[in-house]
């Protein structure tokens, strides 16, 4: 039987007796959503079916992970915000910002397996969430390949949703601060979120409790 964790691998024997190896350096791991579907256009047609995806964590230690955020942020060219992500993500890796346990970022990604080498050319989206307290946390940013976001009639739809939705499924209360955007702030209220303040762009979105 094997037990995976981030900085340790402990191998349990027949003899229930646990030997640990150091120093192995994991990967992006698959997040368990049994709802990370995405509607992909059928070949030669203008018809979308329901096709299946799946999320997963980066590794902010990984060095692999690092240099895949990298390769996103030179081919999604017109991306709005994942020169940021690609930053914040550096600087975490790099440990030059305290407090990292409080980080996470997440890929929407037709990959089904292997998350320990993500394949750019797979993620169809990212976010950046910070300030993560219990099951709070704020959304720096979310940003969606510009293929899909753009085009008229885009290999996947609902990208961006089908992430949202996945955050909506993990945390109880989710903050954000919109660019002044009507598309943008439309999006977030599709989803349930409040203006809090229209001045500043923030924005609230609480679990409702039944």
């Amino acid at each position: 039987m094997y037990i995976l964790a981030k900085k340790y691998f402990f191998i349990l024997n027949k003899d229930m007796r646990i030997n640990l190896i150091s120093n192995i350096n994991f990967a992006a791991r698959k997040v368990q959503y049994d709802d990370a579907k995405v509607k992909k256009r059928v070949d030669g047609s203008w018809r979308y079916r329901d096709y299946d995806v799946s999320v997963a964590e980066i590794d902010l230690d990984s060095k692999s992970d690092i240099d895949v955020l990298d390769n996103v942020k030179n081919s999604w060219t017109r991306g709005r915000f994942i020169d940021y992500i690609y930053r914040d993500a550096k600087k975490l890796y790099k440990k030059e910002w305290g407090r990292r346990d409080s980080y996470k970022i997440y890929v929407l990604t037709t990959q089904k397996d292997n998350f320990e080498r993500l394949e750019p050319g797979d993620i169809l989206s990212i976010c950046e969430m910070s300030d993560i307290k219990d099951k709070s946390a704020y959304l720096s940013y979310i940003e969606t390949c510009p293929e899909y976001r753009d085009a008229r009639s885009p290999e996947y739809k609902g990208v961006g949703s089908c992430l949202m939705k996945f955050l909506q499924s993990k945390y109880d209360v989710l903050t954000l601060n919109t660019v002044e955007n009507p598309k943008t702030t439309e999006f977030y209220l599709k989803f349930g979120f409040l203006i809090e303040d229209p001045y500043e762009g923030y924005l609230r979105w609480e679990k409702k409790i039944n």
